[in-house]
C-alpha cells in the first residue's frame, strides 16, 4: 500500500501546481480521493456488497441436454460466417468433451448476424427485451471485427472483417446461455449480467471471463487474437486461475457458463468474502486498467496486486492440502510446484532472476507495466509476472508456506494439531 501512496505523489508536479490554485486541486485531487476511498470505502466501491447468494446457476432441461453428433447451424446467416463456425468446431470439438458443448450447439442453430446501422431506436416505445435486440442486430462494432450478445444471441460483424479473428467471440457463443424474452439476464462464460433502462448494463464477472476467454483462444488459435493490453492482462491472470482450479474443471465451468460454480471452487482454498473481492478486482481492471488517469492507474496497480495475492494464496493452499494428502514426497516438491506456478504460464517457462526483473524494469520506465513478454506463441503481461516473482524473493514465502501447512494440519488431523500444543 505504501508503494501505490509513494507512486501517487510521485506523479504530481506539486512545483508548479503551487502557483495555481486550479491546478494544485487537480493535483492533489487524486490523492484525496484515494485515501478517502481507501479509508472509508476500501479501494473498490465497486462489488462491495455482492455475494455468493446473488450469483444465478442456470439448470439446463433435458431437451436442450442432447448427445450432439451434427452441427447444425442456422441457415440464414452469410457463408463467412458459417466458415467461421466449422473451423471452430472442427478444433474444439477435438479437444473439449461434447459434455460442455451443449451451449455451443444449441446456439449456432439459431444465431443471428446482425450488421452495422446508424438508425436510432426508442427505448420508450418498446420493451427492454426488443430494445436491446434492436440495439444488437444493428449495433456498431467498436475496435473489433466483430461482437457476440447472449441476448438474442446475436453475432456482430463489422463490415469487411476478416471472419478468421472471430474465435473469441465464438468462444463467448460457446459459453453463453440464451435469455428468454421476459428475463433481461443472461448468463456467458464467467459474467452475468442484466439490463435496465434505468441503469443500463449491470454486469458481474467480466473481468474474469473476458481474461478466460481470450486465454482460451491463444490457447487453441494461437496466432488468430490481437488483444489490448488489457486482454492480455486478464488473460494472464486466468492463466493462474486455471493453474488452481484445474484445467478441465475450469473450461467446464466456463462452457456451462457456471460463475456459482467456480466461486464455490475458489472457496474450497478461501473464505466467500476474499472471491468476491477478487471478482472485483479484476473488474476494475476490465474497466479502467491502461487508463490515464493519476487515481484509476494506481488502484489498477493495487488491483493487479490484490488479485495476484488472492491466487497465490489459493495456490499455497492447494499445494499444501495436496501434500498433506501425500501428493509430494517431500517439501522440496511442493515448492518446485510453487515455483512453477510463478514462472510458468500455459506451460511455457518465463523464469528471470530478481536482477533480470528490476533492470527491465528501470530500462522500460512506466511502460513496463504494459509490457507484454511472448516465448515460444506464448504470452504474459509484465505485471504479472513480476508480482509473482516477489513472492518468490520474499523471506516470508518460508514462514507463509509453514503457516498454510499448519492451517490444514488443524483441519485434516485436529487431534495431533492438539497434542502438539
Amino acid at each position: 500500500m505504501e508503494e501505490v501512496r509513494t507512486q501517487l505523489f510521485k506523479n504530481m508536479d506539486v512545483n508548479n501546481a503551487k502557483e495555481d490554485p486550479k491546478l494544485f486541486f487537480k493535483t492533489v485531487k487524486s490523492a484525496l480521493l484515494f485515501y478517502a476511498k481507501e479509508k472509508f470505502k476500501g479501494p473498490f466501491a465497486i462489488m462491495r456488497d455482492a455475494k455468493s447468494r446473488d450469483i444465478s446457476q442456470v439448470i439446463l432441461p433435458p431437451e436442450l441436454k442432447t448427445d450432439f453428433t451434427d452441427l447444425e447451424i442456422n441457415e440464414a446467416i452469410s457463408e463467412q460466417l458459417k466458415s467461421s463456425i466449422e473451423n471452430f468446431a472442427k478444433v474444439i470439438t477435438e479437444k473439449i468433451p461434447s459434455a460442455n458443448l451443449v451451449n455451443f450447439y444449441n446456439n449456432v442453430s439459431t444465431v443471428i448476424e446482425g450488421k452495422q446501422s446508424n438508425e436510432k431506436f426508442d427505448p420508450k416505445t418498446m420493451s427492454i427485451y426488443e430494445y436491446i435486440i434492436s440495439r444488437q442486430t444493428v449495433g456498431s462494432v467498436k475496435d473489433a471485427a466483430g461482437t457476440y450478445s447472449p441476448i438474442g444471441n446475436i453475432m456482430s460483424v463489422e463490415d469487411g472483417a476478416d471472419y478468421t479473428v472471430l474465435n473469441h467471440e465464438l468462444f463467448h457463443l460457446a459459453s453463453s446461455i440464451k435469455a428468454d424474452e421476459d428475463d433481461s439476464t443472461y448468463f456467458s462464460g464467467f459474467a452475468q449480467s442484466y439490463y435496465t433502462l434505468k441503469d443500463g448494463l449491470i454486469k458481474i464477472g467480466d473481468g474474469i471471463n473476458e481474461g478466460y476467454t481470450e486465454y482460451l483462444t491463444r490457447k487453441y488459435f494461437s496466432g488468430t487474437s490481437e488483444a489490448t493490453v488489457t486482454y492480455e492482462l486478464l488473460s494472464s491472470i486466468a492463466c493462474k486461475m486455471e493453474d488452481v482450479i484445474g484445467e478441465d474443471k475450469m473450461q467446464a465451468l466456463y462452457l456451462n457458463a457456471d460463475l456459482k460454480g467456480l466461486i464455490e471452487a475458489f472457496k474450497e482454498y478461501a473464505d466467500e468474502k476474499d472471491v468476491m473481492n477478487f471478482i472485483a478486482n479484476t473488474d476494475f481492471l476490465r474497466k479502467h486498467y491502461g487508463s490515464k488517469k493519476i487515481m484509476a492507474n494506481n488502484l489498477s496497480i493495487l488491483a493487479i496486486d490484490n488479485s495476484l495475492d488472492f491466487l497465490f494464496k489459493c495456490e499455497q493452499k492447494k499445494l499444501a492440502k495436496e501434500y498433506a494428502e501425500g501428493k509430494f514426497e517431500d517439501v522440496d516438491g511442493l515448492f518446485k510446484e510453487l515455483v512453477e506456478f510463478c514462472y510458468k504460464f500455459d506451460g511455457v517457462d518465463f523464469s528471470m532472476t530478481r536482477e533480470e526483473l528490476d533492470g527491465f524494469k528501470k530500462e522500460q520506465g512506466h511502460g513496463a507495466r504494459h509490457v507484454v513478454l511472448s516465448k515460444n506463441g506464448k504470452n504474459v503481461c509484465f505485471p504479472v509476472l513480476d508480482k509473482l516473482c516477489e513472492y518468490l524473493a520474499s523471506d516470508e514465502l518460508e514462514k507463509t508456506v509453514k503457516d498454510t501447512f499448519e492451517e490444514i494440519e488443524k483441519v485434516s488431523h485436529p487431534e495431533e494439531a492438539i497434542a502438539k500444543k
